[in-house]
């Protein structure tokens, strides 16, 4: 439904979403330093819609989710859930450290720049189309 809180900011990641329909609002908590010290946090929105993934980042890294997600249309959602990362990760031992590094390069590279970088990352750069597939059938 429209305004739902898909996921919360600090909670800890036990999936990743895929949107097949509908659009979310991603709400990004910006704090900014003032001249005399104090911060104050500016909100943006960026949305996703169909065809777009959230919430990999809890689930790879297996920490507390970073954003706020709400829905902002009726969305049908998808689910990774970390049973499904664990068994792909016995499947193919190699894909967790290549997820986590394009991560670590995400985070000492480009913080801040959060769904933009997300957005055009291939974390499956150098998988076989085999590996692939295997994915896209534990994310259905």
């Amino acid at each position: 439904m429209p305004g739902d809180k898909i996921i919360r900011e600090g909670e800890r990641g036990a999936e990743m979403f895929f949107i097949q329909e509908g659009k979310v609002e991603i709400v990004i908590k910006k704090p900014i330093v003032q001249p005399d010290g104090q911060t104050i946090i500016k909100f943006e929105k960026i949305y996703l819609e169909k065809g777009s993934y959230f919430g990999e980042i809890a689930l790879i890294a297996n920490s507390k989710r970073t954003t706020d997600v709400n829905a902002y249309e009726f969305c049908i959602l998808d689910t990774f859930s970390k049973t499904d990362y664990n068994n792909l990760k016995i499947e193919f031992p190699d894909i967790g450290p290549r997820l986590k590094g394009g991560l670590k390069h995400y985070k000492n590279n480009h913080s801040g720049k959060l769904i933009n970088i997300l957005s055009k990352l291939d974390p499956f750069e150098g998988f076989s189309t085999d590996e692939v597939k295997l994915f896209s059938f534990f994310s259905h």
